[in-house]
């Protein structure tokens, strides 16, 4: 994968079902619709989620953005309350999953 990305790398929705579990389904039909408009995928960083998402969540919603890609670079987002755990999340990735993209923030999400 390049050093730098151009383009639109888009940060994803987590689609979960009622459960709270990542819908895989509900991933594809979201990659399908934007694959053709984007040059790049980020999943666990839009909108504030990556706080709300647990390490499953997070696993999962990575995972299958990178199962169904389809070619297009995967940058994985993490977004906790520390560092430390910043730093242990990527260990915690599926083998086939990229080096996720990290900002560590000091503060809670409200």
């Amino acid at each position: 994968m390049p050093d730098t990305y151009s383009g639109t790398v888009v940060p994803l929705i987590t689609p979960l079902d009622e459960h709270g579990t990542v819908d895989e389904q509900s991933v594809v039909r979201l990659l399908d619709h934007i694959r053709t408009e984007v040059t790049g995928l980020m999943p666990a960083l839009t909108s504030g989620e990556g706080w709300k998402l647990d390490a499953r969540q997070w696993q999962d919603v990575v995972t299958y953005t990178v199962k169904h890609a389809a070619g297009l670079p995967v940058l994985a987002g993490i977004q906790l309350p520390d560092t430390a755990s910043v730093i242990d999340r990527p260990a915690r990735r599926p083998r086939s999953a990229p080096t996720p993209s990290s900002s560590p923030r000091r503060s809670a999400p409200t």
